[in-house]
């Protein structure tokens, strides 16, 4: 199942080291349900963005909606490249191993 939200930029930040940060809501209207689609009530949602990249600079304007999509990516095995100092991601992130048995919680 795919969810879309509807989010509206409400902030704006540059910064002097050249990212700038953008913060985004939800955007509510009674009359419309396509601000609506992913919530029985009001919709809440909130979401930050720091972007780094100058291509992607300045496309996200305060005041202006957006439509963000969320597609669940396929799972794929994550092998290190040959001589990488980071170790492979921990298969969950919940204290104490909470994922399903047998799954690795190390680092």
């Amino acid at each position: 199942m795919k969810i879309r939200a509807k989010l509206q930029v409400t902030e704006v930040t540059k910064y002097a080291y050249g990212s700038e940060l953008v913060k985004l809501r939800a955007v509510y209207s009674s009359n419309n349900q396509e601000d609506n689609n992913y919530s029985k009530a009001t919709p809440a949602a909130s979401m930050e963005l720091t972007i780094d990249n100058p291509d992607a600079q300045g496309v996200l304007v305060a005041g202006k909606s957006y439509y963000v999509d969320f597609t669940h990516v396929k799972e794929v095995e994550w092998k290190p490249r040959a001589g990488s100092r980071f170790p492979a991601p921990r298969k969950s992130w919940a204290p104490n191993g909470g994922g399903p048995k047998g799954q690795d919680d190390r680092i």
